[in-house]
């Protein structure tokens, strides 16, 4: 290629990169746009399709009002904003997003227009609101500690597991099968523990009790707020709530361990055979290319030719 060629090809290429240089920046607004719905679908869909009013309609998107839903107004909106963190990887652009998802919610919410929302006291959805914000911010910051390195994402991504799991589930009808995908997606964040250094498997019992203690703050906490739901849960004080979780751990904690370590064995087969073929599969490769190549056979009709003689 001549001087002149590489010069011409040169200018070509600076014209296409500055007219379409807007491109970048279209993508970036979709994205944000796209995951202000995915970070409201990640944290309440799935409990929305399942609501206990019969409400199959998700459509306009608000926000749960009732104090019985106080376990999904925290680990929600948690996981949900560590997943926008982890996949626009800009803090600016993750709370935009967060905040547009919230924000378009809230004013749903507050109009009422919601298809079977439940009415709920004022003083009821304030706390709710105000939970599934600060729950959102926290998220966020977690998220923010989850992308300096795939150790700290895979101890972090537990929180975003239940949401992931759940909106995967319930977009692709799995039924079953989502137990599988849950411990598909516990295997990956095993193996992101390991990945750059084996050593991370010692890291391994600690994840597992991260796990359990996520798993029992749900339940306990869900277990607590459906106190709320009882006939004459208006007249139910915080010390009654504290008072059943306590109950649900005393009684409970041995099943849950149980059910934990029944859903991660398998995930920690998976992860370990994942890193072990991570280790094995550089030496074959290696192994591969050090074989002598077959000799190739001549094709038919161009066979070697025959000496010739006076």
């Amino acid at each position: 290629m001549t001087e002149g060629t590489k010069g011409t090809a040169a200018t070509l290429v600076g014209q296409v990169r500055e007219q379409f240089s807007w491109l970048p920046r279209v993508l970036l607004v979709a994205a944000v746009l796209v995951l202000a719905w995915g970070w409201w679908a990640l944290a309440f869909l799935a409990s929305t399709r399942s609501s206990l009013t019969g409400n199959t309609e998700v459509w306009p998107p608000h926000l749960p009002v009732l104090l019985a839903q106080f376990s999904l107004a925290v680990f929600g909106p948690v996981g949900a904003s560590i997943v926008v963190m982890v996949v626009l990887r800009r803090a600016g652009l993750a709370l935009l997003s967060v905040l547009l998802g919230y924000g378009a919610a809230l004013w749903f919410t507050l109009r009422g227009a919601a298809p079977g929302l439940v009415a709920a006291d004022p003083t009821e959805r304030k706390i709710m609101l105000v939970t599934v914000g600060l729950a959102a911010i926290l998220g966020l910051a977690l998220g923010v500690v989850a992308t300096r390195g795939p150790q700290r994402l895979g101890f972090v991504g537990v929180l975003a597991l239940a949401p992931v799991t759940s909106l995967l589930v319930t977009l692709l009808h799995l039924g079953d099968a989502g137990t599988w995908l849950g411990r598909v997606l516990v295997a990956a964040l095993l193996v992101l523990i390991a990945w750059r250094r084996w050593t991370g498997v010692l890291l391994w019992p600690l994840f597992v009790l991260w796990f359990w203690l996520v798993e029992v703050a749900q339940q306990a906490l869900r277990y607590g707020t459906e106190t709320l739901r009882h006939p004459g849960g208006h007249g139910v004080s915080l010390q009654m709530v504290l008072d059943a979780m306590t109950d649900f751990l005393r009684n409970a904690w041995e099943v849950l361990a149980s059910n934990a370590w029944s859903f991660l064995w398998p995930a920690i087969l998976l992860a370990a055979v994942a890193l072990a073929w991570r280790r094995v599969w550089p030496g074959v490769m290696d192994r591969a290319a050090g074989l002598p190549l077959p000799a190739r056979k001549p094709a038919p009709g161009q066979g070697e030719p025959a000496s010739g003689g006076d």
